[in-house]
C-alpha cells in the first residue's frame, strides 16, 4: 500500500517514468500544449518552455520523497528510481525536443538551475536530485559512451560522485580527499584510486561515509577509506544492491556507548562495512582495521570474501547476524575482540582462513547459527579456539585448533542443537581438547587431541556421539544415583 505521501507523487513525471512508457507521456505532455499554443510567433519557444518546465517540476516532486530520509535509519524508503528506465525515458524525452525544433542547451540549462537551486533535505534526496540530473542531462547531451572523470585538485569529492550518471568511472589520483557529509550512491559507479596506501579518503561525515542505498553495483578499487572524529558512524554501509571492493583499506569506524555481541544494536554503526538490507558484496585483497565493532558486519545477503586482513577490530574482525550466509577463504583475523561472532541464523562456509592471536575467542557462534569451518587454522586465541553457544549448530571439520589457554572446542548448547565435530586436530589447548557442557548433544568424531590436561570431557547432562577420537575422555557428568 502507498502512504499517502507516497499517493501524492504517483502522479508525477519521473515517478511514473518506472511504470509506463516513455514516448506516451512525453507525447502526451507536447499534445497538452496545443490547449495553450496561440497564433503568435513566439508559439514554439512557450510550447518548449513548458515541455522543459514540465520535466523539472516532475523531477521535484519525485525527489522530496527524499526529503528527511538519512538511510541509515529503519524508516521506510520509498521506492528508488530505476537509472536505466529513467536514461530510456530521458531519450524519449530528447526525441521530442528534436520534434518539437526546441534545443536541448535549454533544457540542460534548466536541469542544472534546478540541480544547483533546489532545497534538498538529507542524504538521500540530495543523491537522488543529483543522480536524476546527471543521467537526464547526460542522454539530452547525447554521450554515447560511459563517463570516464578523473579528480581535479581542489575539486569537491561528495560534488564529483553525486554528480555522475549511471556507470561513470572516477579516477582519483595519489593523495588525500575529504568527505564531511555521507554520499549516497543510487546509480552505477566504479571508484579507481592508486592503491590504498597512495589514495586515501578521510571521512568525518555522519552515519557513514558511503552509502549503497539503490538496486545498483558500486565497484570500488585501490582505496583507502579512513573515518576521522568521534559520533557513531560506519564507512562503508550496503542498504540496498551490490558492491566489489578490491584492494582497500577500511578503518576507524566510531561507536558512542557499547552494543554487545550479537545485538542487534550493533547495526548502528561502529563497522568498516555494513551489510544490512544489500544483496551482495565481493570483497578481496583488503584490510579492515580499527573498527569500534566489526571489521564486516553482515545481517543480509551473501558476501564473498577473498584474501582479506582482519585485524584490531574491537568486537569481531566479521560478525554474522540475521539469515546472512556467504562464504570465506584464505582470510586472515588476528588481534580482534574475536575473530568471527556468528550468531542468529547465519550460516556461512568458512574454509581455508587463518583465525589467531584474537583476544577472547578464535570463533563464537550462538543463536541458531549454523556455519561450516573447513581447514581452518585457528591459533593462540584467548580462551577458547571455538565457543559454541545457545543452540549453535556448526559444521567444524578438518581444522588445526592449537595453543587456547582453556579449549580448543567448547560446545554448551541445548539439546535441539546438532553440532558436529570431526577429524579436527586439537593440540596444547591448556585444561582440554573438545569439551561438550550442558546438555549438548551432537556427535564427535575422528579428533586428534594431544598437549593439554584432558583430551575430550563430558560435564553436566551432555551427551554427544563420540565415535574413533583419540582423545582421552574425561567424564565429569553428574552421575544420578540408582531409583
Amino acid at each position: 500500500m502507498w502512504s499517502p505521501r507516497g499517493i501524492k507523487y504517483v502522479a508525477g513525471f519521473v515517478l511514473l517514468l518506472m511504470m509506463v512508457p516513455g514516448a506516451f507521456l512525453v507525447s502526451s505532455a507536447l499534445n497538452r500544449q496545443d490547449e495553450h499554443a496561440t497564433a503568435a510567433d513566439d508559439a514554439p519557444a512557450v510550447g518548449c518552455t513548458r515541455l522543459v518546465e514540465r520535466l523539472v517540476s516532475a523531477l521535484g516532486a519525485f525527489t522530496r520523497q527524499f526529503d528527511g530520509l538519512s538511510g541509515m535509519d529503519a524508516r521506510q524508503v520509498p521506492p528508488m528510481p530505476s537509472m536505466r528506465q529513467l536514461r530510456t525515458e530521458a531519450g524519449s524525452f530528447a526525441e521530442a525536443l528534436d520534434q518539437g525544433d526546441c534545443r536541448a542547451s535549454q533544457a540542460r540549462r534548466a536541469v542544472v538551475a534546478w540541480r544547483d537551486d533546489a532545497e534538498a533535505s538529507g542524504p538521500l534526496a540530495e543523491a537522488v536530485r543529483t543522480a536524476l540530473a546527471a543521467n537526464v542531462l547526460d542522454v539530452v547531451s547525447g554521450t554515447t559512451r560511459p563517463v570516464l572523470h578523473r579528480l581535479a585538485k581542489g575539486q569537491d569529492l561528495a560534488a564529483a560522485l553525486s554528480r555522475l550518471p549511471s556507470g561513470a568511472t572516477l579516477v582519483l589520483p595519489p593523495g588525500t580527499f575529504a568527505l564531511d557529509r555521507p554520499v549516497a550512491v543510487v546509480q552505477d559507479l566504479t571508484v579507481r584510486g592508486a592503491g590504498p596506501g597512495r589514495t586515501t579518503i578521510t571521512s568525518t561525515a555522519p552515519g557513514a561515509a558511503v552509502l549503497l542505498a539503490s538496486q545498483v553495483s558500486l565497484r570500488i578499487a585501490g582505496v583507502g577509506l579512513r573515518h576521522r572524529g568521534g559520533g557513531t558512524a560506519s564507512v562503508i554501509v550496503l542498504r540496498a544492491g551490490r558492491a566489489t571492493l578490491d584492494r582497500v583499506r577500511i578503518t576507524g569506524a566510531t561507536r558512542e556507548g557499547s552494543a554487545g555481541a550479537g545485538s542487534r544494536a550493533m547495526l548502528t554503526g561502529g563497522s568498516g562495512i555494513v551489510l544490512a538490507g544489500g544483496q551482495r558484496i565481493a570483497l578481496s585483497r583488503s584490510t579492515l582495521s580499527d573498527n569500534a565493532v566489526g571489521g564486516l558486519l553482515v545481517a543480509t545477503g551473501v558476501p564473498t570474501v577473498r584474501a582479506a586482513t582482519f585485524h584490531d577490530n574491537t568486537a569481531c574482525g566479521v560478525c554474522f547476524l540475521g539469515r546472512s550466509a556467504g562464504r570465506l577463504t584464505r582470510n586472515v583475523m588476528t588481534r580482534n575482540g574475536s575473530g568471527l561472532l556468528l550468531g542468529d541464523r547465519s550460516a556461512p562456509v568458512l574454509a581455508d582462513n587463518r583465525i589467531l592471536r584474537n583476544k577472547q575467542a578464535g570463533l563464537v557462534i550462538e543463536g541458531t547459527a549454523h556455519p561450516v569451518l573447513r581447514r581452518n587454522v585457528i591459533t593462540d586465541n584467548g580462551n577458547i579456539g571455538v565457543a559454541v553457544y545457545s543452540s549453535g549448530s556448526p559444521v567444524i571439520v578438518a581444522n588445526t585448533i592449537t595453543g587456547h589457554r582453556q579449549a580448543g572446542v567448547l560446545l554448551d548448547v541445548t539439546r535441539r542443537a546438532t553440532p558436529r565435530v570431526e577429524d579436527n586436530v586439537l593440540r596444547d589447548n591448556g585444561s582440554a581438547g573438545l569439551v561438550f557442557m550442558g546438555s549438548s548433544r551432537g556427535a564427535a568424531s575422528g579428533n586428534t587431541c594431544s598437549g593439554a590436561r584432558f583430551g575430550l570431557v563430558l560435564d553436566g547432562s551432555a551427551a554427544p556421539v563420540l565415535r574413533r577420537n583419540d582423545c582421552a575422555l574425561q567424564d565429569q557428568r553428574v552421575q544420578r544415583p540408582p531409583s
